[in-house]
């Protein structure tokens, strides 16, 4: 609503403005105009106002945030893992912060409709973390796997690694 208000300030201003330029120009004869000391102010002046008009345009109109949390999963990799082995879930995030938590799961894909999370932990420091994690002895060499992670605070923000496979040694 402020913005509403502002913006209308500022298109009222721009008209008193511009009847302002025009009763200038109105008043400076063509032939005054060479090298008229009046007429150089007159242009400063028109010059700082229309520079003043712009900043405060610029300052009052919202801009959307460029700029959303995503989160990129780089580890691990996709194998393959052997059963009772220690792996890294590696993340970063360019616009989380480093004080915010993340929520890490291992993900079973049973089939393309149906996950099942086979792990899952908190992490800490959003913005560049990892943590370590056994394969289990138990979990299923023929299916594939992934790891994601998820913003604690935001579980819309969620980034999701490669699929990975694992081997019984």
């Amino acid at each position: 609503m402020l913005v509403f208000y502002i913006n209308h300030f500022l298109l009222h201003s721009t008209v008193v403005i511009l009847v302002f330029v025009e009763n200038i120009f109105s008043e400076v004869e063509v032939t005054q105009i060479k090298n008229n000391e009046l007429f150089r102010n007159k242009i400063f002046t028109i010059f700082t106002i229309l520079f003043v008009l712009l900043a405060t345009f610029v300052t009052s109109i919202p801009i959307e945030k460029r700029a959303k949390k995503v989160i990129h999963v780089t580890s691990p990799g996709k194998g393959p893992w052997a059963l009772k082995s220690d792996q890294v879930v590696s993340w970063w995030c360019n616009e989380c912060k480093s004080d915010e938590d993340v929520i890490v799961r291992i993900i079973q894909k049973k089939s393309s409709s149906s996950n099942v999370e086979v792990y899952k932990k908190d992490g800490k420091n959003a913005f560049d973390g990892h943590l370590q994690f056994t394969i289990g002895k138990d979990w299923d060499v023929k299916k594939k796997y992934f790891a994601e992670v998820t913003l604690k605070s935001d579980s819309k923000v969620v980034g999701k690694g490669v699929e990975f496979g694992i081997f019984k040694p």
